[in-house]
Formats: C-alpha cells, structure tokens, sequence
C-alpha cells in the first residue's frame, strides 16, 4: 500500500513539475534573444562537428569494432544536446542516428541527414536519464559512449563508414507520455539545440 501511495505521490508530482515548466517556458520565449541564448546556448547551430576514429583499419568478417565519437562544439554560444540512445536509430527518440556504410564506391556520396533503420525490433524503449542531456560550451569536447555500435561487416572488401547524428528537439519520441523519463531531462531535450553532424570518414578492409 505504502508502494502504491509513493508511485501516485511521484506521478502527482511529475505532472505538476511538467504543467510548471510549460508555464515557465512559456514566459522564457518572451525575452530577448541575448537572454535566451546566454541561458540555454544556441537554439540551433552549423558549427557542431563529429569526428569517429579507431585503433584497427583492417578487421574479419563478424568481427566486433571497436569505435570512438568525440563531439564537439565550434560554435561561439553554449550549445545543449541529447546524447543517443535506445530507439535513436529508429526516429523513436532524438537525436536521430545512423551508420552510412559504403562498399567498394569511391565515388558515392554520404546522405547529408540520418534516415531511421527500418528494420525490426521490439516495441519497448528505455526511458531518458539525466545524464543524456548534456551542455558544450564554446570550444568544449564530449565523447558519445552509450550506443554508438557500427554492426559487424558480413562480406569482405573495401568499405567506407561515417556516422550521422541529428538532433531534432521537435521530434515526437514513441512514448512521449511516459513518467518514467527523467522529467527535467526530457524538459531540456525538447529545447536542446537542433543541429545535424555528419562525422569524417573511417575507411575498413575486411578480410574472410
């Protein structure tokens, strides 16, 4: 019973902390750009950069790969973004993320935006934490850890690989309604700055 009490006390409280911030949000949209921009950084920015790197260029079929994806902020005002996680790939939730993996084409191009996987997958999705949203400032670093996967090569040759993030504040997530997200961190992903990175290119030979 006491448990009972405490989930409703927790949902009543959530509720009343997210009508609160609407309102406070509401009356924040009505000062002056400069003030805006000094307290939550740039709504939206060019001057995001992605850079993927590895310690192994020459890999086997099926092998794991190990990667790492440093973002950082080149832009002059603080910017607040959302780190990936689980539905990112799918568009269930921002940011947005996919791998472009080319074969053995020196010539194609990568897509200049995310598209999400369609591939399938179940209906659940982990809620938001607090630490996925997270602030740069101008000049800042911050190494993307959770999710970020590049899938196993299944045949051998010569492949080209880059890693495209978009962070989309407005994008409806799949379980939006959930109190199980962390209540200020989805306030802060919603007006996180928009932006859409893509990464350098890595360049993979695989092997049988």
């Amino acid at each position: 019973m006491k448990s009972l009490k405490l989930k409703i006390l927790v949902a009543i409280l959530s509720f009343a902390f997210g009508i609160t911030a609407f309102f406070v949000w509401d009356g924040f949209k009505a000062l002056p750009d400069a003030v805006q921009t000094e307290l939550i950084g740039s709504p939206r920015s060019n001057n995001i950069a992605l850079q993927i790197s590895t310690q192994k260029s020459e890999v086997k079929v099926g092998e794991q790969i190990s990667l790492k994806a440093v973002i950082s902020n080149n832009d002059k005002d603080v910017v607040m973004l959302v780190s990936l996680g689980d539905g990112s790939e799918h568009a269930w939730r921002t940011p947005l993320v996919q791998w472009s993996i080319i074969k053995n084409d020196k010539a194609a191009q990568h897509p200049s935006e995310p598209k999400a996987s369609e591939e399938g997958r179940c209906g659940l999705m982990n809620a938001l934490k607090s630490d996925e949203v997270f602030w740069l400032a101008s000049g800042e670093t911050k190494e993307l850890q959770n999710w970020v996967y590049l899938p196993p090569f299944e045949e051998p040759g010569v492949y080209r690989v880059a890693f495209l993030y978009a962070n989309r504040p407005s994008l409806k997530w799949r379980n939006e309604s959930s109190l199980q997200h962390n209540q200020v961190a989805f306030w802060r992903a919603k007006h996180s700055t928009e932006t859409t990175i893509v990464s350098n290119e890595l360049v993979f030979t695989v092997r049988e």
